[in-house]
């Protein structure tokens, strides 16, 4: 397969559908606040293999007109969005995991949509979204519907654990907190290893936690010394992270989490990131570490 990514390129797949346009006004938006071109993608998916020869040549190229046709429309209503970006469109044949994921490689960002509530259901996304949320070698944002009067309203939520992703997790949070005009909450979903049970047991719990929080300050900053206007406010939860960061994604405008975690999981891309991105009730930002 034939791709190349404009360098830090904000890369957007569109199927035509309602949530792939509102995905697409969403990158327009980010590659107009950081200066970054953007890359217009629509994979029209595989031939069928039974088809004959001669059908399957002119299957190809039905499906690639129609590719071209409304990845244009799409370039179309991203300079509606934001006029000044540099766009540019690619239309292909083949897995759109495979070409979404060889694009990520020199993605800044990675940009798609999905359907209503609850599990991603767009004919693009399915198991796509699933995929690159699993393997895309850049952030990928998953880009759910907001009512325009509360766009600015509602803060960014970092979701961290102190783990490997925190750094970069924060990074981005602070810069679309403040790109986006909005204030942000870091919430630090903590839970303790082994038992708490006796006063031993509850004194190192303390250690960790304080050490934890340390690091965390620190970290954040760091950022917020880059980012002084980000209005930001921090909070400890011993809570399950799933349905933490859930619930509070009812009142979020934008939830970022790390792709790797420490403390809740090993692999959190197997297990939290997936979970939050499935069920979440607002966009959704997955930073690899």
């Amino acid at each position: 397969m034939d791709t190349r990514t404009p360098p830090h390129a904000v890369v957007v797949g569109v199927d035509g559908s309602l949530p792939s346009e509102l995905a697409l006004r969403w990158a327009a938006a980010r590659a107009d606040d950081t200066g970054s071109p953007l890359l217009v993608v629509h994979a029209a998916g595989d031939m069928p293999i039974a088809s004959e020869i001669a059908n399957r040549e002119e299957l190809r190229r039905l499906a690639l007109t129609s590719g071209r046709k409304l990845a244009g429309h799409a370039a179309d209503l991203a300079r509606a969005v934001a006029p000044d970006i540099t766009i540019e469109v690619q239309t292909h044949l083949g897995d759109p995991r495979e070409l979404l994921l060889q694009l990520s490689e020199e993605a800044a960002l990675l940009v798609v949509g999905t359907r209503g509530r609850g599990t991603v259901r767009s004919l693009l996304l399915g198991s796509v979204s699933t995929a690159l949320v699993c393997h895309a070698q850049c952030p990928v944002v998953v880009v759910r519907d907001e009512k325009p009067e509360e766009e600015h309203r509602r803060p960014v939520i970092a979701g961290v654990d102190g783990g490997p992703s925190t750094g970069a997790v924060l990074g981005l949070a602070f810069d679309l907190a403040e790109s986006q005009g909005r204030a942000l909450e870091v919430v630090h979903c903590w839970q303790p290893q082994g038992s708490v049970r006796d006063r031993r047991g509850h004194a190192a719990w303390l250690r960790e936690l304080s050490e934890q929080e340390r690091s965390l300050d620190e970290v954040m900053a760091q950022h917020a010394a880059r980012h002084p206007d980000v209005h930001v406010r921090r909070e400890v939860v011993d809570e399950a992270p799933v349905s933490t960061l859930v619930d509070r994604s009812a009142e979020a405008g934008l939830l970022v989490v790390g792709s790797r975690g420490l403390s809740w999981a090993r692999s959190v891309i197997g297990s939290v990131s997936r979970a939050v991105v499935e069920r979440a009730l607002c966009t959704v930002v997955v930073v690899r570490q």
